[in-house]
């Protein structure tokens, strides 16, 4: 652990620019995640399925052969999956759940708040039925802006 908060050796390994390099190329996989997503109408499946994406990709765990090493927990759970490490794989599984867990939690809170303060656009209209000559479109959509 003592290793891991020395700024020398996170410089010289290239253990940083691997991990900036994965979190780039995350952040990118959840902007197309969120593109394609954007035509599923249910709301809070669309939400879920967005975070629980999040979740999986962005959830680490501390390696247990060399604590030194942070590595994204389902790259370790498939890999310690393999090896049979049992211990890594139950600590994966739970490190995701609670993520997933806690992305099912955001939703509902989110759909407690939308009920809360009156926003009753839990359904937002695809781009193809946004049409504007549609009365109840045309007023829900002067509603949203």
């Amino acid at each position: 652990m003592d290793r891991f908060l020395d700024i020398g050796f996170i410089l010289d390994s290239g253990y940083t620019a691997v991990w900036i390099g994965y979190l780039c190329s995350s952040a990118l996989l959840c902007v197309v995640f969120w593109r394609m997503t954007r035509f599923i109408r249910w709301w809070g499946v669309r939400r879920f399925l967005r975070l629980a994406v999040a979740v999986l990709l962005f959830t680490p765990i501390w390696l247990p052969s060399d604590e030194d090493w942070l590595a994204p927990a389902f790259m370790a759970l498939g890999y310690e999956l393999y090896a049979g490490n049992q211990e890594t794989v139950e600590l994966s599984l739970k490190l995701i759940a609670a993520g997933l867990i806690g992305a099912m939690l955001l939703v509902k809170l989110e759909f407690i708040l939308r009920k809360f303060f009156g926003k009753n656009e839990a359904v937002e209209p695809s781009l193809e039925s946004a049409r504007t000559d549609d009365p109840p479109l045309a007023e829900n959509n002067a509603r949203l802006n």
